[in-house]
């Protein structure tokens, strides 16, 4: 289980949009978290220090988006109903899927409790993605937080789809691979070496192919502690490479060049991207913080720092669809430059959301098409391999005896 983290309560001196200096504080994880958080509230921070720690958070293991679309869908649906804010949190507290949910959801309501508003309360909670915050916040400004919460239960539950979509198509192809792992791994490490105690008494000559087959299997079974530390320090060493950000980045980078993952890495990637945007846009967010926080939906750090790239384009002056078009497809770059046109910018990302969707169950369908045969053909020749040299080493016998 993950160590908790402090949260800090964060002193700021900052410039509003009219230009006046503001001060007041602000909790959040880190300085960095609390300038953000600062920004998404229009405000322009000149200077910010740490107070004292305010409690303790633990590290998001990850909520499922099903688990989160399940109770957002019900806060809004009491929130409509008329129950209040601080009702439908409790109730959240209760019902909520999973321990660290409800405790997540607990918070919440304390905060609100005291006097704070939804959206500045789920910025404390690293359970919640930043969509929820910014959402509460339109939500909020507009008296429409019950339409808002159930606009993201919408999208947590198609996000949840695609996922579930994918999970069953790669399902079969991965349980076909451990199912033949593990029956090459039986046959080489107990078949085999009782099979080679029979050729030992017979004393016939024993095939090229056989003895190959004895002495990869006797390799292996000497040598599999050796094999299993090996594979112990590969894995670890792994770990701690990958954990370094430009690592991970470059490692991220190389993955989008691959023949088969790559594209459908991409169409992901641009999936869940217009999909968010498609969210945050028609709810009131800006066109910056919308495409900030699309990115943070991106897995992919390559692809990632691409879209960075086209906020900085868009902040400099450069249109929105220009600014993409070197990580969308091309399909969802024209529907988003028409949205700019027409003023229709909500609906059409929509679109261009269905369409990349649409494009990666059709990547996911190829990508398992041409990894079923694979897989078969490789599997499907090793097991043959063995065959033959225990089938030309029993003809051997025979031949030998008559």
């Amino acid at each position: 289980m993950s160590r908790g983290r402090a949260n800090a309560r964060y002193g700021y001196r900052a410039a509003n949009e009219s230009g006046a200096v503001v001060e007041g504080e602000v909790e959040a994880g880190s300085e960095q978290m609390a300038i953000d958080m600062l920004r998404r509230r229009a405000l322009w921070a000149t200077d910010v220090w740490p107070k004292q720690p305010v409690r303790k958070t633990r590290e998001s293991r990850g909520v499922p988006p099903g688990a989160l679309a399940t109770i957002t869908r019900a806060l809004s649906a009491l929130l409509t109903s008329g129950v209040t804010l601080e009702q439908a949190l409790s109730y959240a507290s209760k019902q909520s899927q999973g321990a660290e949910l409800r405790e997540a959801f607990a918070l919440v309501r304390d905060d609100v409790r005291n006097g704070r508003s939804l959206s500045e309360a789920f910025e404390t909670q690293r359970v919640f993605p930043a969509l929820f915050s910014a959402l509460a916040r339109t939500g909020e400004a507009t008296g429409t937080l019950d339409k808002a919460l159930d606009r993201l239960a919408e999208h947590l539950e198609r996000t949840d789809e695609l996922r579930a979509r994918m999970r069953s198509a790669l399902l079969y192809p991965a349980l076909l691979g451990v199912a033949a792992i593990f029956g090459v791994t039986v046959i080489m490490l107990v078949v085999v070496p009782r099979f080679a105690v029979l050729l030992q008494q017979a004393g016939s000559d024993i095939p090229t192919s056989t003895r190959i087959l004895l002495a990869t299997s006797r390799a292996a079974t000497a040598g599999w502690p050796v094999l299993l530390i090996l594979a112990l320090i590969a894995v670890v060493s792994w770990r701690q490479w990958i954990r370094v950000p430009e690592n991970r980045r470059r490692w991220h980078g190389s993955r989008i060049d691959w023949p088969v993952w790559g594209p459908l890495e991409r169409a992901t990637s641009a999936a869940r991207y217009t999909r968010t945007f498609a969210l945050a846009v028609p709810s009131g967010v800006d066109l910056l913080s919308a495409m900030s926080l699309s990115r943070g939906t991106v897995h992919n750090l390559a692809i990632a720092a691409e879209l960075q790239e086209a906020e900085t384009a868009v902040r400099g002056g450069a249109s929105l669809s220009s600014s993409v078009s070197r990580v969308l497809p091309p399909l969802a770059v024209q529907l988003l430059s028409a949205g700019e046109a027409s003023g229709s910018l909500g609906p059409l990302s929509g679109r261009a959301a269905d369409a990349l969707e649409s494009q990666v169950q059709q990547s996911l369908t190829r990508a398992v098409t041409l990894i079923e045969p694979v897989l078969i053909l490789a599997f499907g020749g090793l097991i043959g391999f063995v065959a033959l040299g225990l089938l030309q080493a029993i003809y051997g016998m025979n031949a030998s005896t008559m």
